[in-house]
């Protein structure tokens, strides 16, 4: 027989439950703030040096000795 899948959300909750069964001490719920923007913040950063970029002005030439030599 298989075994019906469940979603992420039940597979939480019933391990919950079941390490909550376990233990036989109540539950505590403690919630972690977690900002997840590193990719943001690339993007932002990454336009930034690209705009940067565009507005330097660069010299290339020879070295006055390299033509005479």
């Amino acid at each position: 027989m298989r075994k019906a899948t469940k979603t992420f959300e039940q597979s939480r909750k019933a391990l919950l439950a079941r390490m909550s069964a376990r233990s036989g001490r109540t539950v505590i719920r403690k919630i972690i703030p977690f900002r997840n923007d590193d990719v943001p913040r690339y993007l932002r950063e990454l336009d930034k040096f690209e705009r940067q970029s565009r507005s330097a002005n660069l010299v290339v030439g020879l070295h006055q000795s390299a033509i005479a030599g």
